[in-house]
């Protein structure tokens, strides 16, 4: 799809600008996009060591980047300890997003107005991240709560870098023999895998339940109370 190649240009661009032009062009992805976006490697990160430049390159590509960049840094068995360090300090804070549009996702998850759902609603976050951000309310019968929203269009484009990562991955494995037994698309098929499964607030509130009857027991340990008539796919 045209969307597709456009972020493809986009990834092999900010990729080449980081150091890894080599990649791009024996994985053939530059002959796909054509040679009229080719960057070239900045005099920054010429002076950096590849693992720190490949964490700045996810960063710099956005929210799915930062989340498998995330995600390999519990990988010690697969990148070498100084790529698990630099990835371990990615982070996806970022700003934000107006109160209007969270209150436009929570009424569309729950087909309900805010005032219906709780008695009173902090118009201002506590933090915000890629895939969500916190806001401070109180139910209706007065209990205080913490309400996790996720950003409007956030899955969609998740969905849609996800495609451009699954044809990525293909196309190193078929052209680039050091691969060896760290098979790109294994990588990202597992990553794939993870990600859904963080969109989606009801899985997470089955988790937050599950831990909360494993360790019940435990009276040092706090475990947040899921509302179940507060939760839905995306709050």
């Amino acid at each position: 799809a045209f969307s597709d190649l456009n972020r493809l240009r986009q990834i092999a661009i900010i990729a080449t600008r980081y150091g890894f032009g080599e990649m791009m062009e024996r994985s053939g992805i530059r002959k796909k996009i054509g040679d009229d976006a080719v960057s070239v490697t900045s005099n920054t990160a010429q002076s950096l060591s590849t693992a720190r430049r490949f964490r700045m390159m996810l960063a710099e590509l956005g929210p799915t980047f930062v989340k498998l960049g995330q995600v390999l840094s519990t990988r010690g068995d697969m990148l070498p300890a100084e790529y698990i360090d630099e990835l371990s300090l990615l982070q996806d804070r970022v700003p934000a997003i107006p109160f209007d549009e969270i209150r436009e996702q929570i009424e569309s998850a729950f087909h309900r107005e805010l005032g219906e759902l709780f008695s009173s609603f902090s118009n201002e976050s506590i933090a915000a991240a890629s895939i969500a951000q916190v806001h401070r309310a109180k139910t209706r019968d007065g209990q205080d709560v913490i309400v996790k929203v996720q950003r409007p269009g956030i899955a969609e484009q998740i969905r849609a870098d996800l495609s451009v990562l699954h044809y990525f991955a293909r196309m190193l494995e078929a052209v680039i023999e050091e691969m060896g037994v760290y098979t790109p698309t294994a990588i990202v098929e597992e990553f794939d895998r993870a990600v859904h499964e963080e969109l989606d607030f009801l899985q997470e509130a089955a988790n937050v339940r599950s831990f909360f009857q494993n360790h019940a027991s435990r009276a040092t340990v706090k475990i947040p109370k899921v509302y179940d008539d507060l939760t839905a796919r995306t709050v």
